[in-house]
């Protein structure tokens, strides 16, 4: 994958903000957010086209499609133990994000993707390597966390953070609200941080040794890339679950039927 960088004299030099291509109306149009973009309509278009090659007799591609699916909400079954929750909310948040996030990941190995130009500019930049853009979207998915837990818990998800019933609780509350901002920061520094950095050493491992060196480094930041897209959904999975946790719960069903009760 390659970073926002120009190479001088002096050595390589490493841009963190997102290169502007132009302006839409006065909102700033990066490379990072047009990258968003082609990820997002190549995902609705992969799987509407795959959603009408759908057949009731699969083939091997289908089965193992249908598998990983399941596999994947088993887990989200598992750690929430509310099959109606699972099904209508927290899966589909786990399962988009994922995808969203190996595709941007893997996307930059693409030989090319990265090193088209626009004039002096990258045209192109994984959404994973931009800080701004992946606070935005940790920001939007915690915002949700907490409407959820409005939703699922009524008013008193409040006194999560606001308990006056004494001193101590109250200043646990004030715990719990520093800790959700705390949260949503680890999230974003740690996926931002995982991928910037396996980039900043791949370049400058090319720019030492131009040859051999660089593929080992490349396999490793392939499988980085793959682990930090299980990795963020899983986070965000735990935190929802245990803002949940003030609703009520019902049984954990067997995960061989999850998928068909309602």
């Amino acid at each position: 994958m390659a970073s926002e960088y120009t190479e001088s004299d002096s050595g390589v030099a490493i841009s963190l903000k997102p290169e502007v291509l132009g302006h839409l109306g006065p909102l700033p149009v990066t490379n990072s957010f047009l990258f968003s973009l082609v990820i997002m309509v190549g995902l609705v278009v992969t799987f509407a086209i795959g959603a009408r090659r759908l057949k009731a007799v699969p083939g091997k591609i289908q089965v193992l499609g249908e598998a990983l699916v399941m596999g994947m909400y088993n887990f989200v079954l598992t750690t929430t133990g509310n099959n109606k929750r699972a099904a209508n909310f927290i899966f589909p948040i786990f399962l988009t994000l994922f995808l969203f996030i190996l595709t941007s990941n893997l996307m930059g190995f693409l030989p090319g993707t990265t090193s088209i130009h626009y004039g002096e500019h990258h045209f192109f930049r994984p959404p994973t390597a931009d800080f701004g853009f992946i606070f935005s979207v940790t920001l939007l998915v915690f915002a949700l966390i907490q409407l959820a837990g409005f939703y699922f818990s009524g008013i008193g998800y409040l006194k999560k953070f606001f308990d006056w019933s004494s001193p101590i609780n109250f200043a646990i509350g004030l715990l719990e609200l520093v800790g959700e901002l705390a949260k949503m920061m680890s999230l974003s520094f740690r996926l931002f941080g995982n991928i910037f950095a396996e980039e900043v050493l791949a370049l400058v491992v090319l720019s030492l040794v131009p040859f051999i060196a660089p593929v080992p480094f490349s396999l490793i930041g392939f499988l980085v890339s793959i682990v930090q897209a299980f990795i963020y959904p899983i986070l965000v999975l735990i935190y929802i679950t245990l803002a949940l946790a003030h609703g009520s719960h019902s049984p954990t069903p067997e995960p061989s039927s999850a998928l068909n009760t309602n």
